[in-house]
This record gives structure tokens, sequence and C-alpha cells, in this order.
């Protein structure tokens, strides 16, 4: 039987950049075919003045160990910015605001690559904040993560893939519009799993775009039917939808 009172604790629970390290004992994710860092270190050079769109807390901005004044990071959830004012902008690192999604809070033609884990982005907008030959490297969640986990915990569709579809295809297509070549390109659809309850709700309220209007109270009644299926089976079964590209801005 679930604990109500441990269910809302979970719910209320403060959560800040962008670190699943809490949940991750207690869910099972495969790795990806690639690795996002790896291809951001092959193409950035030492003098390149790097943007870090929705950098979250900028811990993985960090980890880059970039050159602090050839690097920039703009972040629209407050939490995170304050944050951010208060562990990168004294390293020297240009931390900015913004509102509307895939906005870029910078002048045209300054940057020469442009990162983007998982966070909006108009493709004109990155266009042409990059110099000629600038590179874009952004890893995406698709328009099928956890599609049908979140009707299980909301009790109704939300969304209709086909008519909001954001995929790989779609993504590429639009950035060559732009005038975008494509260097590299995958994409891939894993299933997860989560192992309670009390994780699933941890991660429910953070993925706010995926479970919209969740909370412990209208939700009860499927957190119960989905712990039962715990008891049974050992884990609730989620879908993980990522892709990534790799695009250079024509000369």
């Amino acid at each position: 039987m679930l604990d109500t009172k441990k269910l809302i604790e979970m719910e209320q629970k403060t959560f800040t950049g962008w670190d699943f390290d809490y949940i991750s004992q207690r869910t099972e994710k495969k790795p990806l075919p690639w690795d996002y860092k790896t291809f951001i270190l092959n193409y950035l050079k030492p003098d390149d003045m790097l943007l870090d769109m929705g950098t979250g807390g900028g811990e993985f901005l960090l980890s880059l160990n970039h050159s602090y004044n050839n690097t920039c990071a703009s972040e629209s959830y407050k939490p995170n910015y304050n944050l951010c004012l208060n562990k990168l902008k004294p390293l020297g690192i240009d931390v900015r605001y913004f509102v509307k999604d895939g906005d870029i809070p910078f002048s045209d033609q300054v940057f020469n690559m442009i990162i983007n884990r998982h966070d909006s982005y108009q493709p004109k907008k990155v266009y042409n904040s990059l110099k000629d030959g600038g590179v874009f490297i952004t890893q995406q969640v698709g328009g099928l993560n956890n599609y049908l986990l979140s009707q299980k915990v909301l009790g109704y569709p939300y969304k209709d893939f086909d008519q909001n579809k954001w995929d790989l295809e779609h993504a590429v297509a639009a950035l060559e519009e732009t005038g975008f070549d494509i260097l590299f390109k995958d994409e891939v659809v894993s299933r997860c799993k989560y192992f309670d309850c009390y994780t699933l709700t941890y991660y429910c309220k953070i993925i706010q775009w995926e479970f919209p209007n969740f909370s412990v109270d209208s939700c009860l009644d499927q957190l119960n039917a989905i712990n039962q299926e715990i008891d049974r089976n050992g884990f609730v079964e989620g879908q993980e939808h990522r892709f990534i590209i790799v695009a250079r801005k024509n000369l």
C-alpha cells in the first residue's frame, strides 16, 4: 500500500539544476549509443566562443573545462538562473535569462559553437547567432518520450504524437531548410524502468511538460494501480526517445 504522506513529500521535494542522481538508483535506463560530450569536445576549439542554451544549473557546461571568458550560458527557469548567477557568473561566464522558448539573448554572429541538450530552440535564431562555419550540437528529447507512461499516470492521453511530431526527421529538415549542413545525426527509442512510485512521483513533478497538471491528489488512483503493477512485475516501464544532430552553418 502506498504511503500518501511520503508521496506528497516527494511531490514537494525541491529540484534545481539538472542533476538526476537522486533517482538514478531507483531507475534503469540504457546508455545512449552516442556521447554528447565527446561530440562537443571533438569540434570545440580553445578560442571558440561557446553558448550553452538552457544550461540548467551549469553542471554539464563546467565539465567541458572551456575558457570561462569564451563561455556563455542562457537559462529560462528562474531558480536555475539564480543558481547560475551564483555559480557561473563569478567565474566570468556570461549568464543571461530568457522567457520565450528558443530565444537567444545575445547578439547575432557571436558564437563558434552553440550546444543545446534537451532545451527548445528555433533554427533561424541559432543560425543567426552563429558565426559563418559555426557548429550547432543538440541532443533532444523526442515526442515519443514517456508517451504511454504519461497516459498511465495522468489517466488520459494528453498529447497526440502524430499531430505534435518531434523527431530526428523533422528536426533535420528544419535545420537544412534554414541553411545548415548536417554533419551527424542519430536517433534511439529505448525502454526504461521505474522501480517504485515514490521515485516516479518525484520524476513526474520535475518533468511537468510530459506530465502536465500532475499531482498526487489528482493521480492517486493511477499511482495505486501503478504500484500494484510494480508489485507484480518489479517495475513500471517507460520509454526514452532521444536524437542528436551536429550541424554546421554554411560558409
